[in-house]
């Protein structure tokens, strides 16, 4: 089974998982009582992260939040407990690494596909899809330039990331569609058969604006499965740290663990519509209305 593209992730015991738990100090400014307006939040493109500082990754982050400090209710600083464990000059995951060389010592080539959700910190959910593993590596090997081209089809890319602060929901989309249509100009350097219909949920951003809980209720969702049976609120415990996942030497900076309640949907056709409640304190069951609604647009 082909793993997804947020990487090879270090297992994790739940009790140790529990202990990541947080009470963040950062808050959005959502709710009846802020203005019925429209916001649109530029989206960021991947970037080279790689030898960088923590502090410098950090800057740029905080950096992007406050050019939108309407949304926030106080100052934003990155939570410690997802993010103190980025390693200063330290390589991460590359997108070229992780769909198409896989582990090893080019892992980390292309820019930092961790980029697409640390540098997009209002993306609260974002999706991941598994668009690794699909390249046939010799025929790539045979003309490594295609990988160059500025519309080579890595990964799903959001288009649109809107918020609605006084109904507590954003809209986030992908042109999934024009990904696909994107395969088939390259379809001589892929694998007999191969499709990309699955993804992950990528939630930090959430949880580092104080969102620890989570639930995607397939019902109310459109063309969606989940490959886990989920009936209770999910902990968002994912956090960035230093790992040997990739299998380059000394380790890569990249998002961990894998969250199996999170980590398989498939879409069964297209748009398709992936709708996910967070809470920042536990619900007690998912039929309280969340604290905030993301709605995801696979079109």
């Amino acid at each position: 089974m082909r793993s997804a593209l947020v990487l090879l992730p270090v297992l994790i015991l739940l009790g140790a998982c529990t202990d990541r738990a947080l009470v963040s100090a950062n808050e959005l400014r959502l709710g009846k009582s802020v203005a019925d307006e429209v916001v649109e939040i530029p989206l960021q493109p991947m970037l080279e992260l790689d030898y960088l500082s923590r502090e410098s990754v950090l800057n740029m982050r905080k950096k992007l939040v406050d050019e939108r400090n309407s949304l926030l209710a106080r100052p934003y600083n990155p939570e410690s407990v997802i993010f103190s464990q980025i390693v200063s000059g330290k390589p991460w995951w590359g997108i070229i690494g992780c769909s198409v060389y896989g582990q090893g010592q080019r892992s980390i080539e292309g820019l930092s596909e961790e980029s697409r959700f640390l540098l997009n910190p209002y993306l609260l959910v974002g999706v991941s899809s598994w668009s690794n593993e699909i390249w046939d590596l010799d025929k790539i090997q045979r003309n490594p330039k295609v990988l160059l081209q500025p519309d080579f089809p890595y990964c799903w890319q959001p288009s649109i990331l809107r918020y609605y602060p006084a109904r507590s929901a954003l809209q986030v989309a992908y042109e999934v569609s024009s990904y696909n249509q994107a395969l088939t100009k390259f379809k001589n350097y892929l694998k007999p058969g191969e499709v990309v219909d699955r993804f992950n949920l990528v939630a930090y951003n959430a949880r580092d604006f104080g969102f620890n809980y989570l639930y995607v209720p397939v019902e109310e969702c459109k063309n969606i499965e989940n490959a886990e049976k989920v009936s209770a609120p999910v902990q968002i415990v994912q956090f960035i740290h230093c790992g040997g996942s990739s299998g380059y030497n000394g380790g890569c900076n990249n998002m961990s663990p894998l969250q199996k309640e999170i980590n398989e949907f498939y879409v069964k056709a297209l748009p398709a519509t992936v709708k996910v409640k967070l809470w920042r304190s536990h619900p007690g069951n998912i039929s309280r209305d969340p604290d905030c609604t993301v709605f995801i647009e696979l079109r």
